[in-house]
């Protein structure tokens, strides 16, 4: 009996199977218009995130002395449907962003792969860690020579937009500038070394007073430290670092 039962329910399936795979069809078709009302309410609520994400970026790019910067940010859908024709959805919806740059009067904007220099590069990406650190749950952020390619008043301005994400942060930074290094509460010196055809890298805290002004000094200086470099070395110590006097 039982097995005629299965029999019979499966007979039932053959039988009305072109109705049931109309019906699923009919279902899929359904939600699939609501999936796309979803994604494009998500899409709407992206590019309004997206004119205050450009806003706050801009702040930050022009404190830093990029004054004529331009962002946009392009979105696109992936096209993408799978063997029954139906359009794919990724969890993180079917936007695809491109940010657009331009950092120079009267340029158009462009990948931002295609207009950056180290230098505005690394502004670039110090800007964005800065607008979304009070969104990321990190204790420390690595800075890998953010000073390459600037100088100046560029290089004080990154400075001081560091020394403001080390409020919330714990910030590690590669530097050669004295500008930067000489915000920092704790120093350490990186040194490469090569002996009998092998390389080594060392990397030392300095501890004492006098040991940190011949460093920063050397940034400016080189090997060779001159009195004069050590007195401006003292002097922006003094003027950035609290823990210095």
């Amino acid at each position: 009996i039982n097995f005629r039962d299965k029999a019979n329910n499966q007979l039932q399936k053959i039988r009305n199977f072109k109705k049931d795979y109309a019906k699923n069809l009919e279902k899929l078709s359904n939600l699939e218009k609501q999936l796309l009302d979803y994604d494009d309410s998500l899409t709407t609520i992206r590019k309004k995130a997206s004119l205050k994400l450009i806003e706050l970026l801009l702040v930050e790019l022009n404190d830093m002395g990029m004054n004529n910067s331009v962002i946009k940010i392009i979105f696109n859908k992936i096209e993408s449907k799978n063997r029954l024709g139906f359009i794919n959805f990724p969890l993180i919806g079917r936007d695809q962003c491109e940010f657009l740059v331009s950092l120079n009067k009267g340029l158009e904007p462009v990948t931002l792969g295609r207009v950056a220099s180290g230098g505005e590069m690394s502004r670039i990406m110090r800007s964005f860690k800065k607008v979304f650190s009070y969104k990321d749950d990190k204790e420390s952020v690595v800075f890998d020579e953010i000073d390459s390619g600037i100088s100046g008043d560029a290089s004080i301005a990154v400075a001081e937009k560091l020394s403001q994400l080390a409020i919330d942060k714990q910030i590690i930074c590669i530097t050669h500038l004295p500008q930067i290094a000489a915000r920092a509460d704790v120093h350490f010196i990186i040194r490469k070394d090569i002996n009998d055809e092998q390389t080594s890298a060392s990397v030392n805290k300095i501890n004492d007073r006098q040991s940190k002004i011949d460093i920063i000094a050397s940034l400016t200086d080189g090997e060779n430290v001159s009195e004069e470099g050590r007195k401006h070395a003292v002097k922006i110590l003094n003027e950035h670092n609290k823990y210095f006097n």
